[in-house]
């Protein structure tokens, strides 16, 4: 029954995606996936949700980031040093991969340049161009981006990185971050 169930979901998110917009991609079944979401040679984690009108290339995603809609990540930079700058007339260019560690927040608008990556728990504010690397679990926002702050002091960054509760299904991965919290107000008390 179990796997006629995985069998469904999987059916589902076919239907919902149709093949043409997943070229190349590996995509767990477990994610949501808005329309109007193209995927080209991807790797998307577990537990994820990705807005509509997001176009996303050659880029690693781990597991529960949010992504909202209208991002554009990878594989958007042009040659312009080409006689022509045409895509019938060029060799088609290498990409770097890009790399969204896990639970990341990206909002609106944001493009993210390919090469980059971003560290486990950051927030990318909304209309942000991403043109370098974001450190683990910082909030930058800007075009180009800038750290705005961390979410975090380091010692419970640390804690959070060590748990690694992204590996875990929903209902282990609360149960790890409750007790990371609960651990942290008993330090904060004393």
């Amino acid at each position: 029954m179990k796997k006629i169930l995985t069998l469904i979901k999987y059916f589902i998110l076919l239907l919902r995606m149709p093949m043409y917009r997943l070229r190349g991609t590996k995509i767990d079944i477990r994610n949501v996936v808005a329309k109007g979401v193209t995927l080209h040679n991807c790797h998307i984690g577990k537990w994820n949700y990705i807005g509509p009108r997001t176009e996303i290339c050659d880029t690693t995603i781990g597991n529960y980031c949010c992504i909202a809609p209208a991002i554009g990540i990878g594989a958007f930079d042009h040659v312009y040093t080409d006689l022509s700058i045409s895509p019938t007339l060029i060799e088609k260019p290498k990409y770097e991969h890009t790399t969204i560690g896990n639970d990341v927040w990206i909002a609106s608008g944001v493009i993210i340049k390919s090469g980059v990556t971003i560290g486990d728990g950051a927030v990318i504010g909304a209309n942000s161009f991403v043109n370098k690397d974001v450190p683990p679990y910082a909030i930058v926002a800007g075009s180009p981006i800038r750290i705005i702050k961390y979410r975090f002091g380091p010692e419970l960054i640390t804690k959070i990185v060590s748990s690694k509760y992204w590996d875990f299904k929903p209902k282990k991965a609360k149960i790890i971050l409750k007790t990371i919290s609960r651990a942290q107000k008993k330090e904060m008390k004393s």
